[in-house]
């Protein structure tokens, strides 16, 4: 399989400048986590780079260590104890309920932390929440014995346990030295990209002059940079002659908290003091967006023709005042501010009485673009609009933010002045709703879910209570209700959606209530409510048709192909699902094409067409990977990674289901990760890992008993009888009969209750496919160790087995021969059944045959013939007459015929059957 790349997490993007220096501290603070301390605290003055080393250190934490996790954590935008809770857990990817109190809130994120296992989560920027957020940073240390803190902070948090390790200036050249100290590179570096031309001054005198620069500014990295970035316009000597009586805001960074806020103040507030008018309000509107921008949203924020916005950014840049950030999904240019530069713009915007009129721009820009990418998302499914989401996912989050704290704060001014500000709460709240239901799309799926669960919650009540617009109410309904289903809340799911859907049918909003029915549908089919799914579906699909909305009906009938899958009616399922592929393919919708390909190719799977499910897979995990949409990705590399498992290539099943695990875990589909967390657990058994096989069941059964559903959890049974497999296979080899016995009798029994179920109720098997699949895969292996008893469901085996190799294979309706010791017709096996899984049906000519059965061996072609028959007569008498086929091409095995291997290998007997 070709090998997918993940998307990049922006949380660990690395800035495109140099890392300059540091190597001291990045190998102290390695060493500090490496001898086993749990919260680490970079503290020290503003300025000093410690966002940038917390980047530096989490990069080679996380590719010195590719089995674990590593994060970054932004807290600049957080001012209370919630939204550092928000922040931590949309940076993990976990789910986490809102509650009410804020200790119940602190206490789900430590059980989400302490879920993630090995693990580093840097809180970036914590000065800003230090008082509020201390308590439950101290709640986290302790609930997550495997997990490694490291905070930056302009102070030290004073927790117990934490290790404070204060970072200071760069390192500087001796006085009258020309020496290329840290902070001589960084100026030299940061000058370099900003200087058309060579510099005026020989290197020694350059040199000297940097040096005395650099001491001038005490080492201090972001007042080098700020000094480099105009260099090219003053030069060195004229930067030196500029500072005057500003260093004295440069003394004494280390005397305490007032000064080292002075230093920095002082490093901004002199390149605000180098810039015209027009410059300074640009970038004190630019202070209202929290993450990276494009030119179109500073000249609305701004209010600038675009012209003026393009030369007001470009001079803001050209500074350092801006700094290039990672350009969005279409390639356009984005800028973001340090975040010193931000606070100063900030108070600078307040000053100036502009901060109302530039937040309302801002929230106006990206309302319109986010509810027009989400419109056309809806309507084709369209990956570029998709991208245009994600790329403003954190100025929509802010605008609702921003939008509930205005509307909290006009209802209760319209409780004291009267309607006017009554009024603009309720815009304000309409506002929030409206940017959660841009976000929707991309927190529903790439995760992670549910992030936007607490702020919907405060904007539905606000909405409520305000009398807002009730479609704007009813779409935000429907959204939580997806979302609440996406986090596992069924019930409370369902009652928004139900609640959604009343009040859009009142308000004759047709387009609406067919998306809720059709939501509805997917929430009674997860429920395994099959004759209310089947209601929603067809009347969905009819309402859909109705409208003419292709997409929706793709939709449609791809969930109605789902249905009949899980009831066992192969041929209407495939039927519908070819219809949606074939629809999706026609709009163009990748994401839907994806979905119904993964579920077509699980069909054919279970039909006996590994070849054909290769195909779907394959198809479907290049279209999802292109989409982005990480669940889906993931579920649909499980599948492979089972195919993988049920044909014997665990090397390969392992690689598929550990990355599955690593996505589901990224985007917080907790039961999805549980599944893949089994079948993981069944392929590591299978390889004999049996350690790490429990490791991985132990969480999966944890968290599916805590979900309940019933099929769910009878497959972490079905997967733990893999680990008695291979317990069996142990004690066998070990001679210890009695014992392997044991085991698999143990292992028979799980297989037993998964096909029977309780008393009156369908069993798991029939109601789950991958119940059935772990089912097939162990049942063959169970055979395999030459105890055949208890199959259940399928009576006679018609299907050929091989073990690794072809050691030993079993045809259908037979027993198990060793080839061990027939080499020719053991390869000529294994060609035949790789042929057949790759081109199902075409020969293999007699040259083909050759190379496998004596390769590199020269055979005239007559004596070539004659092995060649000698070996397949022997396959015959094997009992694979009836399946062998010759034509034109050559010989091959009947596409019919089931190929699966096994991990077993059973017991070799003296006359060559076992």
């Amino acid at each position: 399989m070709a090998d997918v790349a993940r998307p990049r997490r922006r949380h660990l993007a690395l800035p495109a400048s140099r890392f300059i220096g540091r190597e001291g501290e990045l190998a102290a603070l390695a060493e500090i986590l490496g001898r086993g301390e749990r919260l680490v605290t970079v503290w020290g003055p503003g300025g000093m780079g410690k966002t940038r080393l917390a980047l530096e250190l989490a990069s080679r934490w996380a590719e010195a260590r590719p089995g674990e996790a590593a994060w970054i954590c932004e807290l600049t935008a957080c001012r209370d104890l919630r939204g550092v809770c928000g922040a931590v857990a949309r940076a993990i990817g976990a789910q986490v309920a809102s509650a009410r109190r804020e200790s119940a809130l602190v206490e789900r994120i430590g059980r989400a932390l302490a879920a993630v296992g090995p693990a580093l989560l840097v809180l970036d920027n914590l000065e800003h929440v230090l008082e509020p957020a201390a308590p439950a940073l101290d709640a986290w240390v302790r609930a997550a014995p495997e997990l490694r803190f490291v905070a930056t902070s302009r102070e030290r948090a004073r927790l117990p346990g934490e290790v404070s390790y204060e970072l200071g200036p760069l390192g500087l050249p001796a006085e009258g030295s020309t020496e290329r100290s840290a902070a001589v590179a960084l100026f030299l570096d940061r000058a370099a990209a900003h200087r058309a031309s060579a510099p005026p001054l020989s290197d020694d005198e350059r040199l000297a002059d940097v040096a005395a620069l650099v001491r001038r500014l005490e080492g201090i990295p972001l007042a080098i940079e700020l000094a480099a970035a105009r260099e090219e316009v003053l030069g060195v000597r004229g930067l030196l002659a500029r500072l005057g009586s500003r260093l004295d805001l440069l003394a004494g960074a280390a005397r305490g908290r007032e000064a080292r806020q002075a230093t920095l103040r002082g490093a901004i507030a002199w390149s605000w003091d180098l810039l015209d008018d027009r410059e300074r309000r640009a970038l004190a509107c630019c202070s209202v967006f929290r993450g990276p921008f494009t030119l179109a949203a500073a000249a609305a924020v701004i209010a600038a023709p675009d012209a003026a916005a393009v030369d007001r950014v470009g001079a803001l840049r050209d500074k350092s005042l801006l700094r290039a950030a990672p350009p969005g999904s279409d390639g356009a240019p984005r800028f973001a501010l340090y975040e010193g530069v931000r606070e100063l713009a900030a108070e600078k915007l307040a000053e100036r009485g502009e901060r109302e009129g530039a937040a309302e721009r801002h929230a106006a820009f990206y309302l319109a673009d986010g509810e027009a990418a989400a419109a056309d998302f809806e309507r084709r499914g369209a990956l570029d609009a998709l991208n245009r989401i994600a790329d403003d996912l954190e100025e929509l989050l802010a605008v609702a933010e921003g939008a509930l704290a205005s509307a909290a704060a006009g209802a209760e001014g319209g409780r004291a002045h009267g309607r006017g500000d009554r009024a603009g709460a309720r815009d304000a709240a309409e506002r929030a709703l409206r940017a959660l239901c841009a976000v929707e799309p991309v927190l529903s799926t790439r995760g992670p879910f549910g992030a936007q669960l607490e702020l919907l919650d405060r904007a539905l009540a606000a909405a409520e209570a305000l009398a807002a617009d009730p479609l704007v109410a009813a779409r935000a309904l429907a959204a939580r209700g997806r979302a609440r289903r996406l986090r596992g809340q069924a019930e409370a799911a369902r009652a928004d959606l139900e609640r959604a859907r009343a009040q859009a049918a009142a308000l004759g909003a047709a387009a609406l209530v067919s998306g809720i029915v059709a939501d509805l549908g997917v929430l009674h089919h997860g429920r395994r409510e099959m004759e209310r799914a089947r209601e929603h579906y067809e009347q969905a699909l009819a309402l859909h048709r109705a409208l003419g909305d292709r997409r929706a009906e793709g939709r449609a009938l791809g969930n109605l192909g789902a249905l009949y899958h899980d009831e066992r009616r192969e041929d209407e399922a495939a039927g519908h699902y070819e219809r949606a592929i074939a629809i999706a393919a026609e709009i163009g919708d990748g994401r839907l094409e994806g979905i119904f390909s993964t579920n077509a190719g699980l069909l054919e799977q279970e039909r006996g067409a590994p070849a054909q499910a290769r195909r779907r897979y394959e198809r479907a995990v290049a279209i999802l990977g292109e989409v982005g949409d990480l669940r889906l990705l993931a579920i649909t590399l499980g599948n492979l990674g089972a195919l993988h498992h049920e044909e014997g290539r665990l090397d390969d099943a392992r690689a598929c289901h550990g990355r599955a695990v690593a996505l589901l875990r990224e985007v917080g589909d907790r039961r999805s990760e549980a599944i893949a967390l089994c079948r993981l657990g069944a392929a590591l058994a299978s390889r004999g890992e049996i350690d790490e096989a429990r490791r991985a069941l132990e969480p999966a059964e944890r968290l599916l008993a805590q979900l309940g559903d019933e099929p769910d959890v009878e497959l972490v049974r079905v997967a733990s009888g893999f680990v008695e497999l291979a317990l069996a296979q142990a004690a066998r080899r070990a001679a210890r009969g009695e014992e392997a016995a044991a085991h698999a009798g143990a292992a028979r029994r799980r297989i037993a209750r998964a096909r029977e179920g309780a008393e009156g109720a369908p069993s798991s098997a029939s109601r789950s496919d991958d119940v059935r699949l772990l089912l097939r895969i162990l049942e063959r292996s169970l055979d395999a160790l030459g105890l055949p008893e208890g199959r259940g469901e399928g009576g006679e085996v018609r299907e050929l087995l091989l073990t690794e190799g072809a050691r030993f294979c079993r045809p259908p309706g037979g027993g198990w021969h060793d080839l061990r010791e027939r080499h020719a017709a053991r390869r000529l096996l294994l060609a035949l059944a790789e042929q057949q899984r790759r081109a199902p049906g075409r020969g293999l000519s007699m040259a083909a045959l050759q190379e496998a059965g004596w390769p590199g061996e020269r055979i005239l072609p007559g004596a070539a013939a004659n092995r060649i028959y000698v070996a397949m007569n022997q396959l015959r008498k094997l009992g694979l007459k009836p399946w062998l086929r010759r034509d034109g091409e050559g010989y091959s095995l009947d596409p019919a015929l089931p190929v699966h291997h096994v991990a077993i290998e059973p017991a070799a007997g003296g006359d060559g059957r076992v």
